[in-house]
């Protein structure tokens, strides 16, 4: 198998310096799209005179426009894999279209070579699928073939993405008025009619997809979107191992997921990743089982939860603390108390713990009350009381009742859901908790995401923990008579809460999710 040359995104010296921009170009882009879309309905069709003029289009600026790119790049692969049956055939032609679209983009910033890759990630997608039905040498071959194409995607990926400042959201220019005709040439011999969209990103949910037919969506946003797929399609890829079971798995998933965040940089991919994980089930669930699509959720929480990345964390000062990177920080409280019941009701209490604590020692408590606070002002009073995910999640919907808007809408909507469930959850579990507790699975954490050995106000708890708490008054019912009076002579109290050992079942001792992660450079990226 050939290497996979790729073309690093660096500026080059062009020609003719004059860039593609105005009315009358978009209107014979537009025009072009539509004559594409007639001919390739045709049994046989040419493109022979549309690739000379996009061609010197591109040759002619210096930063070519995205859609003129992949006009430029669809005109090949169309009439590449028109006549090709074979399903080799067909992927060669995806590693072809990769080489052209990383040269095409080499005079252009990382965001939009990025950007660039989508249907690249597009086409992988289908070729996965296509595997699934296949079987024996042929299976086995065209994974490989899959596999190679997908590391060298996100490699690319990764080596943009070092070039981008700061790891903030990318604000690069914008998508032009045509970018839904250009979706419709890249879908076309994949739906006849439908959400175009949703064939060009298939990884991407509709939540997702919607952001890129609003007005000046920017390149960036693209971009993070992109780098979203490679992720999840490489991660998803990672999932599906032959063999036997393997224990550490999903630990190793977890190394790698961190070190590939921590290497993007992106406050786009960081947000979809946590906007997935609110919608379940992830659309990868498409190429997935039911328990491989588990094992990448559960990945998931571990990468976005038990590490506080740097280029997420607003500082001590204010005006840092802007609008989108704060609804993504509140997505990120939400999807961490959702990962705590849904660990909880697995009766994994250690991981519980684990996340709690990287919760609570992490920028996002801090940063969420005092952007609160600045926003409007509120004495210590009415405060928090806790700041675990359940005692802020109250505390929002708190200030919502009384008529004050810090977030999105569909955040807001999330808490309000979310409290709600979990007041019918408090209420089941205060009547049968006692059936299916045992001693040595309670636990209680303070404010601080410490274990302690003492018994603590209601007040001072979160619903969760005062569910917890209920259900070892209830235990007592259980227990013998001689246990329960040697307890009490014992401790003096009725109950006893044990420390537990985090280190189990955690990816902590890997992680060291209590410290934050530094941005390393692009090229110390782990497969």
């Amino acid at each position: 198998m050939d290497p996979i040359i790729l073309e690093s995104p660096s500026p080059v010296e062009s020609l003719a310096c004059v860039p593609l921009t105005g009315t009358n170009f978009q209107t014979m882009l537009k025009e072009s799209i539509e004559r594409f879309l007639i001919e390739v309905t045709k049994e046989s069709y040419d493109f022979s005179a549309f690739r000379p003029i996009f061609f010197r289009l591109i040759q002619s600026s210096v930063d070519p426009p995205l859609e003129v790119i992949w006009f430029y790049s669809a005109l090949g692969y169309h009439e590449a894999i028109r006549s090709k049956r074979d399903v080799f055939d067909r992927i060669f032609a995806v590693r072809d279209l990769l080489q052209l679209l990383s040269a095409c983009s080499a005079s252009c910033n990382g965001p939009k070579s990025v950007a660039l890759l989508a249907p690249v990630a597009s086409e992988l997608y289908y070729f996965v699928r296509e595997e699934k039905k296949l079987s024996g040498k042929v299976a086995k071959k065209l994974r490989k073939e899959i596999d190679s194409l997908a590391e060298a995607v996100i490699s690319y990926v990764s080596i943009c993405s070092g070039r981008s400042s700061n790891g903030q959201e990318f604000s690069d220019g914008y998508l032009l008025p045509c970018f839904m005709d250009i979706v419709r040439v890249w879908t076309v011999q994949h739906c006849e009619k439908g959400d175009h969209l949703n064939v060009l990103f298939p990884w991407l949910s509709d939540e997702i997809c919607a952001f890129f037919t609003q007005e000046k969506c920017g390149i960036g946003y693209l971009a993070g979107a992109v780098a979203a797929e490679t992720f999840l399609l490489n991660l998803a890829l990672k999932v599906q191992v032959d063999g036997l079971p393997r224990p550490d798995l999903q630990k190793e998933l977890t190394i790698w997921s961190v070190s590939s965040i921590s290497v993007f940089q992106n406050c786009v991919l960081f947000d979809i990743l946590l906007r997935l994980l609110l919608k379940p089930p992830m659309p990868v669930i498409t190429i997935l089982s039911l328990t491989d699509e588990s094992l990448v959720r559960n990945v998931l929480y571990d990468a976005v939860i038990l590490v506080d990345y740097s280029f997420i964390n607003p500082g001590f000062k204010v005006e840092n603390f802007d609008d989108s990177l704060m609804n993504l920080i509140m997505r990120r409280l939400i999807v961490t108390h959702e990962a705590i019941r849904s660990v909880r009701g697995k009766r994994d209490y250690n991981k519980a713990i684990s996340y709690t604590n990287a919760f609570t020692t992490s920028c996002v408590p801090n940063a969420l009350v005092k952007w609160a606070t600045h926003q409007i002002r509120v004495d210590e009073h009415n405060r928090p009381s806790a700041n675990t995910p359940q005692g802020l999640l109250k505390w929002f919907v708190f200030l919502e009742e009384q008529g004050l808007k810090l977030f999105e809408d569909d955040i807001l909507e999330l808490c309000n859901k979310v409290m709600f469930e979990e007041s019918h959850v408090d209420d089941t579990t205060k009547f049968n908790s006692g059936t299916n507790t045992r001693d040595d699975d309670l636990f209680f954490f303070d404010n601080k995401g410490r274990v302690e050995n003492e018994t603590v106000k209601d007040d001072d708890m979160g619903t969760a923990e005062i569910a917890f708490l209920t259900a070892a008054q209830s235990m007592k019912i259980d227990v013998s008579k001689k246990r329960r009076k040697q307890r009490e002579e014992e401790s003096g109290s009725q109950l006893k809460f044990v420390k537990y050992n985090i280190d189990d079942d955690s990816v902590e001792d890997y992680l060291n999710s209590g410290s934050e992660v530094e941005n390393p450079p692009a090229d110390e990226m782990e497969e």
